[in-house]
This record gives C-alpha cells, structure tokens and sequence, in this order.
C-alpha cells in the first residue's frame, strides 16, 4: 500500500495536467458594440459536456442555453425578444490560460469577437 500511494497521486497529477484550462468560472471584458463600449460579464459552470451559467452585458443577467463543452472550445445560445418575435444569438468561444475568446453572431453575416480575462 505504501508504494501504490506515490503511483497514484503521480497519475492524478498527470490526469490534471492533461484536461487543460477549464472553461468554468467568471470571466470579464469590453468589446465595441455598435460604436460604443459594452462589458460582459461571463460566469460558467461545466458538467460533463454541458454547460450553463448566465451573461450579463449591462442590461442584466440572461441565463446561457443549450450550452456544450468540448475541452478549451464551447458554444451556448442567448435567447433575445424583439418586436418581430424571440432570435437566438450564437456564442462561440475558446479558453487558453486565463484568456477566453468569445465570438459573437448578433448578425448572421456579421459578428464581433470579445476577449474576456478569468476573474479570480
């Protein structure tokens, strides 16, 4: 027993090393939105390959939907009502470190990309 207990704590340091930065956490940035500078305001949790949590841009806190996990990259929806009726705006976004790059689809033709920082 004594000798498996050094093995094991090896392979756990291992196993913790390999699965990356995690995607969970609150992360914060500015983005110019229409001219003017906006902040978001990021907090996700994981649980296997989904995820949840909710977006606040300055208009209050929306919770994310149909949100996936694959390692660093992820995607949710943010669910807008309009005059016309409710749109789904996709997020795309990828962690590496402490930096989250989050690609926003508000247009399908054109989007804008946010660097958000983890906040500790």
């Amino acid at each position: 027993m004594k000798r498996l207990l050094p093995i094991l704590t090896m392979v756990a340091g291992i196993l913790s090393a390999c699965t990356g930065p995690s995607v969970a956490g609150t992360w914060i940035g500015d983005a110019e939105v229409d001219g003017e500078t906006q902040r978001f305001i990021l907090t996700l949790e994981v649980d296997g390959a989904s995820l949840s949590g909710t977006l606040d841009r300055g208009q209050g806190s929306v919770e994310i939907q149909e949100g996936t996990v694959d390692g660093v990259d992820f995607s949710f929806l943010r669910f807008v009502q309009t005059p016309f009726g409710e749109i789904r705006v996709p997020y795309d976004g990828r962690v590496d470190g402490d930096t989250l790059t989050l690609d926003v689809w508000e247009d399908a033709e054109d989007g804008f990309t946010v660097v958000l920082m983890r906040q500790t």
